[in-house]
């Protein structure tokens, strides 16, 4: 049983990273046309810090929206509450409403 769960989060983790992957490439991509709106040649010499700036603020936001708009993962399932025992493993305590 213990092997089955390692594949699910292999796997897991696997299809995240790809969704990041592609995520990053599609703002790689459309980094042009954002630099065009702005009016701004992020390629100019002492202006590269704009690239930069841009591309490592569009992570902490995705970063920040992803992790405040999932919420806990047991206040999905509708658990009350969450203690820790002494192995640092969470003891989830589930009511049926």
């Amino acid at each position: 049983m213990k092997l089955q769960y390692k594949w699910i989060v292999l796997i897991n983790t696997t299809i995240g990273m790809l969704m990041a992957s592609i995520n990053q490439t599609i703002v790689l991509i459309s980094l042009p046309a954002i630099f065009s709106g702005l009016h701004v040649d992020p390629l100019a010499p002492g202006q590269s810090n704009l690239l930069l700036w841009m591309l490592m603020g569009y992570s902490a936001v995705t970063t920040v929206l992803l992790v405040t708009s999932a919420g806990s993962p047991t206040s999905s399932a509708g658990c009350a509450s969450t203690t820790w025992d002494s192995s640092s493993s969470p003891l989830v305590h589930c009511s049926v409403r």
